[in-house]
């Protein structure tokens, strides 16, 4: 590694609030990420599973949208369901000067 170089790190949280149109579209969408995070890693009985579980906690996390209709932060209108709670994904920045300076 090259002296001097100085990386900098960072976390940066970033909010979903998510709507969906139906329950079913709801569970789709997430199941969704189920399938691409873990598809390498996980095996199909895994994901299967995860996405049962998955069913169980929707029907207790996901209620209707009392903004349905309305713009969301893009201006596409909202659909009829969202999570109780927004999903906060975090992001990692690395960022790195090459000219030595810090």
């Amino acid at each position: 590694a090259a002296e001097g170089i100085k990386a900098e790190v960072r976390y940066i949280a970033s909010t979903r609030e998510d709507t969906f149109a139906t329950p079913e579209d709801a569970f789709e969408k997430l199941a969704a990420m189920i399938d691409d995070s873990s598809a390498v890693q996980a095996s199909a009985a895994e994901r299967e599973r995860a996405r049962a579980n998955l069913r169980e906690w929707l029907a207790v996390n996901l209620v209707p949208n009392e903004h349905a209709g309305e713009p969301d932060c893009k201006g596409v209108a909202q659909g009829a369901w969202h999570l109780a709670e927004p999903r906060t994904v975090t992001w990692a920045f690395l960022a790195w000067n090459t000219d030595g300076t810090a």
